[in-house]
């Protein structure tokens, strides 16, 4: 990473700052997360069940595998890192709202999320190129990091009613995951 970033000695760009560290009861949750996540990974025998649709993973593996070989483990393995991610980012981002006495997820907390943890921060140079992040990145740089009264209730993003995706419609198995129709 240090060959291709700008910040200088290996460390990546940043918007705002060093990582926040958390309150000791924000750790406590998200250490009980990781807890959990621990015990599922390692009680499961069989990878093949997905949240994430599992065409979209291995498509963008074959986008950037080049003249590289994969195994047929590999695609459930990238799904089920992904699955973990997008969940630690969620709880992250969740802790974030809660601490501004909101129940809605924001753009700003997702920010606040990605700074709250320096294994995050590289994700700045993504959230640099996206524009609704930088309108919220830079009113959150005026306002503060624990300052967020620019958006209310109604300006929360909204998870849509409409008609799910095909690849989202997948079955239930009896332990409650899910899995992948073809």
């Amino acid at each position: 990473m240090a060959g291709g970033s700008k910040g200088g000695a290996g460390r990546p760009q940043e918007l705002h700052g060093s990582p926040t560290p958390l309150p000791s009861l924000q750790q406590q949750e998200l250490d009980e997360f990781w807890r959990k996540v621990v015990g599922e990974t390692e009680n499961t025998v069989n990878f093949n069940n997905h949240t994430i649709p599992m065409s979209s993973v291995v498509e963008i593996i074959r986008e950037h595998q080049g003249d590289l070989m994969i195994s047929s483990e590999t695609p459930p393995v990238v799904a089920k890192v992904l699955e973990i991610f997008v969940q630690e980012l969620t709880v992250r981002a969740s802790m974030c709202a809660k601490s501004h006495g909101r129940s809605s997820i924001l753009g700003s907390d997702i920010y606040e999320a990605i700074n709250s943890g320096e294994s995050y921060v590289c994700l700045n140079n993504v959230l640099r190129r996206e524009p609704h992040f930088v309108a919220t990145t830079s009113r959150l740089i005026e306002d503060g990091p624990t300052d967020h009264p620019y958006k209310s209730g109604e300006e929360a993003t909204q998870i849509s009613t409409e008609e799910p995706d095909e690849d989202l419609n997948l079955p239930t198995t009896s332990s409650g995951g899910t899995e992948e129709t073809k």
